[in-house]
């Protein structure tokens, strides 16, 4: 399987940046992994953790691609990623998490939080979307109700596996990229023919003039 892919990670309209992400193809092994992270503002350190979560997911697939199945890959990071939150910091800490992993002709999808991912095939539009692990407080307020937070117990990444087919794409983001869109025109844009390179371009020139939030995305594309 080759996959052609193209990121972005930005700043957006906050003085820092909270999102971080991931890409590698391991050809030796016929693998990929592709991570987003989305450290929560509304915590202490949000870049520490995002940046904490994605280099537990790096380090494990540099590691051990060439002799585990991604899922257990997955069930690996995911304990590492336990540990190095809770070593984190005293202070309330979190990041969410999406992921695109391939190994051969399958791909795994999962996610913890609103960081959300779209599978998109030609002729079909978005064939699967994940849902976000929102929920409504007390309060009336919606929060992050799953993810990588300190001194939390860590639910396992919601996971969905798919064949992969020729021209099929896949898009990472955070919160900061869908949120900029309003009613149907995320999901229009991406359903449309044109070039990765472009389709990223649209995206970054969009959120560049509306985002409020960071802003990060990888967009795949599998060309055999």
């Amino acid at each position: 399987m080759r996959l052609k892919y193209t990121t972005c990670c930005m700043t957006g309209g906050k003085q820092r940046n909270e999102d971080a992400i991931f890409a590698r193809v391991y050809e030796e092994s016929n693998k990929a992994l592709f991570v987003v992270c989305d450290g929560m503002s509304g915590l202490h350190i949000g870049d520490e953790a995002s940046k904490a979560i994605v280099e537990v997911f790096e380090s494990v697939w540099n590691q051990h691609h060439a002799e585990w199945d991604d899922n257990r890959l997955l069930n690996e990071a995911v304990e590492q990623g336990k540990t190095a939150i809770d070593g984190l910091s005293r202070y309330d800490v979190g990041t969410t998490i999406v992921l695109a992993a391939v190994e051969d002709e399958t791909m795994l999808i999962g996610h913890l939080g609103d960081s959300r991912a779209y599978y998109i095939r030609p002729g079909s539009g978005i064939v699967y979307q994940t849902e976000d692990h929102i929920t409504i407080g007390q309060e009336g307020w919606p929060y992050v109700s799953k993810g990588f937070f300190n001194f939390r117990k860590i639910d396992a990444p919601t996971v969905g596996r798919f064949q992969l087919q020729k021209g099929d794409r896949i898009l990472l983001c955070s919160d900061g990229v869908y949120g900029c869109y309003r009613g149907n025109a995320f999901v229009d844009l991406l359903s449309e023919k044109m070039e990765i390179d472009t389709m990223m371009s649209n995206i970054v020139g969009y959120c560049d003039e509306y985002a409020t939030d960071n802003y990060s995305a990888i967009l795949i594309e599998v060309e055999k």
